[in-house]
């Protein structure tokens, strides 16, 4: 087997280093032991990869599926011809279909003797085709997805005197991202079924072990980093048949934020329905119409079996309005799956109104907003939802809700900024980041129960209705429906305040931490000081960002004659003790008369 380095002389090889990782990674290559952990090096040191970082000389041996099947993602490369490429190939090209992810650099790429072959050639599995090598030094060019995550962090990159990289194109229907500076193709990926490749033109060792690769002191591990991670937990916008690049224009709005580091997939409803074995595979889902669906009834019963199934989905501008007469119909509309009702068409010029819950995550990072004359609905607010921001004309603008456990985020606009769209939000205010809290949006949400099942409201009353004079306990429910952990004021998670002609002690404190769909009990003793009316407040403490400071009244009346201490639990006023004394005196002194007379 010959040498890729040594043979680039005649022909050159590039390849593509690994990265960031949910869960462990592999960086196989049939290189030597040092070059392979000289990749593994420079990965770890940037610090992105959660999981263990591990290497296989495929100079050795071939991994089979099951192998590669114990890592999240693979990232692949050759300095020497493989024992059996078609093998390689095909078992590579079977890990994307099972849901795999793959970085493919030089020499794996190439088209010759060191090169994969295979259904991963021969399908088209990778996002820049196989070619011959060449070298020539190079640095960072044009990057022509601004904010992607692959670009995370990367603020240059020197490929190095020698630079091996690859002389090829970009596959059919892959997504280009960054050129080199003399524009051949650097970065490029797309998906494949529920998997993902990734190429990356330059070979992954650095300079530190082979002479004139990429220079170690600019951000080619960041990118070996961000490519393996890429993929992990992808989101998905679904619509009505919007043009190539207004679909562009929206993911680089979110990308450009660079809060979402995963990879954005699409979906054209207009032509089809997703299924839900499909949606499954995505952490979010943000779906608006421009266009009718192809079935509005089968992606309304399919989105609320995602919700159901614990998928989260945002919806905008065409599902909050009226825009074409058709949204999601179905389960969603009939049994109440959005935050807003679909209301009227509107397409006048509006800007960021009153924000209701300044801090809410749903409204990080945005200060300004001008949604030009993007069409949005006037929309109602559904029960049990959450306004967090209004448009300066009054119409709900962000809101949520929680349905089945599980989160259902409206943002009232079209999410497609200007430029491309010439009747949209403007892309330089911060519609990118509200798009980008939405679908990354994860919170708690407090929800009080006595009894269990019995909802009472923040803000609201429990009436306890007529009571004894003595110690009522009170057993109260607090269910996280939320999405993340809800998580208790350690130092004073229950306050009690205001009480009113009673006493309120916490008998049994509530568990500090919950997490999503379970929940906590915690027990009030009350005690009216006297007859009537009796009250006080409960606040409970927590990072809720719809209520961080949930409040409630207790509130009652004591009967007028039901004191009863001998529970130990009643209270009793001085005026009572009092009469009861005289009582006992007039009782003493009449049986002292008694006693003198029959003396007498």
């Amino acid at each position: 087997m010959r040498l890729f380095i040594s043979a680039v002389v005649a022909a050159v090889l590039l390849v593509g280093p690994v990265s960031v990782a949910q869960a462990d990674v592999l960086i196989a290559g049939s290189h030597s032991q040092e070059a392979l952990d000289d990749i593994k090096d420079k990965v770890e040191a940037t610090g992105l990869i959660v999981g263990n970082v591990e290497t296989h000389d495929l100079s050795t041996s071939l991994p089979s599926l099951s192998d590669l099947q114990d890592y999240e993602a693979v990232l692949v490369y050759t300095n020497t011809s493989l024992s059996d490429p078609v093998e390689m190939g095909d078992v590579l090209a079977d890990y994307v279909d099972s849901g795999g992810r793959v970085v493919v650099a030089p020499g794996a790429n190439h088209d010759g003797q060191f090169g994969l072959q295979g259904r991963f050639l021969t399908e088209d599995y990778a996002p820049l085709g196989f070619g011959p090598t060449t070298s020539s030094p190079l640095t960072l060019g044009t990057i022509t997805v601004e904010g992607h995550p692959l670009l995370h962090g990367v603020s240059s990159f020197d490929g190095g005197s020698f630079n091996i990289h690859i002389d090829a194109p970009v596959t059919s229907g892959a997504r280009l991202v960054a050129e080199w500076s003399n524009g051949t193709p650097l970065i490029a990926e797309h998906a494949i079924g529920e998997g993902r490749v990734v190429s990356l033109n330059f070979f992954p060792v650095s300079d530190d072990e082979s002479s004139g690769m990429w220079d170690p002191n600019t951000d080619g591990g960041v990118i070996l980093a961000n490519a393996l991670n890429f993929g992990s937990s992808p989101l998905l916008v679904t619509h009505g048949g919007s043009s190539s690049s207004f679909v562009e224009g929206l993911l680089g709005a979110i990308w450009a934020t660079e809060e979402v580091s995963q990879a954005i997939d699409t979906f054209n409803a207009n032509a089809d329905t997703p299924a839900l074995s499909f949606l499954q595979q995505f952490e979010a889902v943000l779906v608006y119409d421009d266009h009718p669906f192809d079935d509005a009834t089968a992606m309304g019963d399919t989105f609320a079996d995602f919700v159901d199934a614990g998928g989260r989905v945002v919806i905008a501008s065409g599902i909050t309005s009226d825009f074409h007469g058709i949204s999601l119909d179905g389960r969603w509309e009939a049994e109440g799956y959005a935050p807003l009702s679909t209301g009227t068409h509107l397409d006048t010029s509006a800007t960021l109104g009153t924000v209701q819950i300044p801090t809410h995550p749903l409204m990080e990072n945005v200060n300004t907003f001008d949604g030009g004359d993007a069409p949005r609905g006037d929309s109602a607010l559904a029960p049990g939802s959450t306004l967090v921001a209004s448009w300066s004309t009054g119409e709900p603008l962000v809101a949520y809700h929680s349905v089945s456990d599980n989160l259902v985020v409206a943002l009232n606009f079209y999410p497609v900024p200007n430029p491309p769209s010439t009747v949209s939000w403007d892309v330089n205010t911060d519609g990118g980041f509200m798009l980008a809290n939405a679908l990354q949006f994860e919170a708690p949400r407090l929800r009080l129960e006595r009894p269990t099942g019995n909802v009472i409201p923040h803000e609201s009353q429990d009436d306890i209705g007529s009571v004894a004079q003595s110690s009522q306990s009170l057993s109260y429910t607090i269910v996280n429906e939320g999405t993340a952990t809800l998580e208790l004021n350690a130092g004073t998670p229950v306050d009690v305040s205001a009480q009113n002609n009673c006493t309120v002690d916490i008998a049994v404190a509530p568990s500090l931490s919950i997490d999503s769909g379970t929940s906590t009990t915690f027990e009030l003793e009350v005690t009216p000081s006297g007859e009537g009316a009796f009250s006080a407040t409960v606040t409970i403490a927590s990072d809720d960002p719809a209520a961080p400071a949930f409040e409630f009244i207790i509130a009652g009346a004591a009967d007028a004659d039901s004191t009863d201490s001998s529970d130990g639990g009643g209270c009793s006023t001085g005026d009572d003790m009092h009469t009861v004394g005289w009582l006992l005196m007039v009782l003493l002194a009449l049986t002292g008369l008694t006693l003198l007379r029959r003396n007498v």
